[in-house]
């Protein structure tokens, strides 16, 4: 596992090399700007990159949006002081694969690493917090089980249930692609852009959703 770190604080770069090499992680670059980052990506790889939103010259969400125009196999988590719904959602948007606040557990920034390595997203509980609270706030009164057909809905009950996908196209007798198009149907209805915001959209209509569809 290769990683790579950004962070406009030399400090913070030194605290995050001391952690990740005593949690056998392999640092193979850092920078303190977004630029350094993009000059070292030219002629480097890295599977997982560390990176802080607010940076001068070329901050956090300028990086995302290039990696994203780029096609970058790049797995980016933010870690920052941040913790707002509407910049979470805004990283997801533009390809973020987790987000750690840098207030909360060093233990949090490498299960991180480990789950976005892995294949996996990884949204610490401030950051879900953020995004459940914002839903919570939302005056919409349409409820999920309004604009999903039941199948859609199963589908919905068993991700929120924490089954994986393999398990569920066993339970539901589905192909892989099919899955895959249900997910993407019930995003596209319900105005979401990826697993993490699917399951706090949910999470507000869990108790609905958990009741026999008429």
């Amino acid at each position: 596992m290769k990683v790579f770190l950004v962070d406009d604080h030399p400090v913070v770069i030194e605290g995050y090399k001391v952690l990740l090499k005593a949690s056998g992680i392999n640092v193979v670059g850092f920078s303190t700007d977004g630029h350094g980052l993009l000059d070292w990506l030219e002629n480097n790889y890295c599977d997982v990159l560390l990176l802080d939103i607010s940076m001068p010259y070329f901050n956090g969400l300028d990086v995302l949006k290039h990696l994203q125009k780029t096609e970058s196999k790049v797995k980016p988590i933010m870690v920052t002081s941040y913790c707002e719904a509407t910049i979470i959602q805004k990283v997801i948007e533009y390809g973020a694969k987790g987000y750690v606040l840098k207030e909360e557990s060093a233990n949090c920034i490498v299960d991180a690493i480990k789950a976005v390595y892995n294949g996996k997203t990884y949204f610490s509980e401030l950051a879900r917090d953020a995004i459940i609270d914002m839903q919570l706030e939302t005056k919409e009164e349409v409820l999920i089980t309004d604009v999903l057909s039941k199948r859609e809905t199963e589908v919905l009950k068993l991700l929120v249930e924490g089954f994986d996908n393999d398990d569920i196209c066993s339970k539901m007798e589905l192909k892989p692609s099919t899955f895959r198009s249900y997910k993407e149907r019930i995003r596209k209805k319900i105005g979401v852009i990826g697993d993490f915001q699917l399951a706090t959209v949910a999470i507000k209509h869990k108790t609905r959703l958990f009741m026999p569809k008429k």
